[in-house]
């Protein structure tokens, strides 16, 4: 959950505002689909569905009231459910999280979005 916990991180210092600051940029497809799986999305609807349910899901915790600090952070652990995505399809989202600087970006201002 590394990724999740820099996302949080970066949602933090970023206050999520709305940054102007940007274009997301197009992601041409990495990930390949295999015959077994012919209903996942495209690569790049399979990355537009991780980020906006990845954003909604961060919002929800944060616009959400804990009395518990550990409440509020197994929160923020806690995936959300990205339904129509493979296994793999997340785990090689949650990877370009940690290392893609664009990506990262893409998902803070989906979260901007997100929290309006």
């Amino acid at each position: 959950m590394k990724w999740l916990a820099a996302i949080v991180l970066m949602t933090v210092l970023a206050g999520c505002g709305g940054d102007d600051g940007g274009e997301p940029p197009v992601d041409a497809g990495e990930s390949s689909t295999t015959a077994g799986s012919p209903a996942a999305p495209a690569a790049s609807d399979a990355q537009e569905t991780f980020v906006r349910l990845t954003a909604e899901h961060l919002c929800n915790v944060q616009s959400s009231v804990f009395e518990d600090p550990a409440d509020l952070a197994a929160a923020y652990e806690q995936a959300p459910e990205y339904p129509g995505l493979t296994a793999e399809q997340v785990a090689e989202f949650e990877k370009k999280v940690l290392e893609d600087p664009e990506f990262s970006a893409e998902l803070l201002d989906a979260l901007a979005t997100a929290c309006g």
